[in-house]
């Protein structure tokens, strides 16, 4: 059975930024939920496989009931910010992170995934 509230579009963006504060306005682009960037698929907006190993994530989020959730499988460092407030830090390889969200509309989603040798 699907939520009808989960969300299933992101705007994406590679920027090696720590803090929502120092992303652009342009460059975003949306993908469809679940979305890992280095597997290719999507591939980047030129057609490329993407090879970065930083990515955020912008998501709008629908007005909820009395307690909202945020759950992901991130690879391999997230981070969380709603309305410019963050949440929390999550680290583990695709390990379920689930975080209570308070009110707000847009989540920001920093995902780190350094490179193994």
């Amino acid at each position: 059975m699907t939520n009808p509230h989960s969300i299933h579009k992101a705007r994406f963006l590679t920027h090696p930024a720590s803090h929502p504060s120092d992303l652009p306005n342009q460059g975003w682009w949306e993908v469809t939920l679940p979305h890992q960037w280095s597997l290719g698929e999507p591939v980047g907006p030129e057609g490329a496989r993407l090879e970065a190993e930083v990515g955020w994530y912008r998501l709008s989020l629908p007005e909820g009931g009395p307690r909202r959730f945020l759950y992901s499988l991130g690879d391999y460092y997230q981070e969380a910010w709603l309305d410019g407030t963050h949440l929390g830090r999550h680290e583990g390889y695709f390990f379920p992170w689930l975080l209570e969200l308070p009110p707000g509309r847009e989540l920001l989603l920093r995902v780190s995934a350094p490179k193994e040798p």
